[in-house]
């Protein structure tokens, strides 16, 4: 049976705006039928409340528990600031759940000591460190991260200035890269200008999304075949071959 996998979004930019894991999933994954679930104010609930309030966690089970009931293998969650939720939603469905970053953070901790971690969104930044740092204690790995927000460019791009936020993030990662030997960009929208990035700077810069939907692949091999399913029987001439 066609595997399937589900995304999990906290708003609409990244299903309506900017199609970046459909399109990797088209190119990495093109046998596999993608379903996405969407909450849309749950991004800027958690942005206006400055944490994941047990609201927000209870919302982002929901999505993961209506993936699991419309036949997804696995789970990708989209969204960079709700890392937090993760555990619990894990604890609520049978099926895997694999946070977008951290595919990406266990490859930044096995690659490099200094990290810089770049985000235009604070809510992004400090998940994306405790990652990085669970990770590097998992393997056992010295890391020293380095924070770079930059505000001014998430407000930028709010009032629809995309150049702007981009030369701000760019000049901010030349800064990143004077102390740091790989970048790790905090937040999914950030992973279009990572071939910008390592041209701007020279250092390494993670695509978080590739390095999931990569790693989505690899899951997928693991699992177990789905059995067929279960066709049920109806009784009675009206419903005669509808299933």
């Amino acid at each position: 049976m066609q595997r399937k996998v589900a995304v999990l979004h906290t708003s609409t930019v990244f299903v309506n705006d900017d199609p970046i894991l459909r399109d990797l999933f088209a190119e990495i994954l093109p046998e596999v039928e993608l379903l996405e679930f969407v909450d849309t104010d749950l991004l800027a609930t958690v942005t206006r409340e400055g944490c994941i309030a047990p609201a927000a966690v209870r919302r982002i089970m929901h999505l993961a528990q209506a993936a699991e009931h419309a036949g997804a293998d696995v789970i990708l969650s989209a969204c960079s600031a709700v890392g937090p939720a993760i555990p619990t939603a894990r604890r609520a469905v049978s099926i895997p759940i694999v946070p977008i970053d951290e595919p990406m953070a266990r490859r930044a901790v096995q690659t490099a000591e200094e990290i810089g971690v770049l985000a235009t969104l604070g809510m992004a930044l400090g998940p994306m460190v405790e990652l990085l740092e669970q990770q590097a204690s998992a393997a056992r790995r010295p890391v020293c991260i380095h924070r770079m927000l930059v505000p001014d460019a998430f407000e930028a791009l709010d009032a629809g200035r995309q150049d702007v936020h981009d030369a701000l993030v760019v000049e901010a990662a030349r800064e990143l890269a004077t102390v740091a030997d790989v970048i790790v960009p905090a937040q999914v929208g950030l992973a279009r200008l990572a071939p910008r990035l390592h041209a701007a700077t020279g250092r390494k810069v993670f695509h978080g999304p590739r390095l999931a939907v990569q790693h989505i692949k690899q899951l997928l091999t693991e699992l177990p075949a789905k059995p067929d399913p279960i066709l049920p029987a109806y009784i009675g001439t009206e419903y005669a071959g509808v299933y």
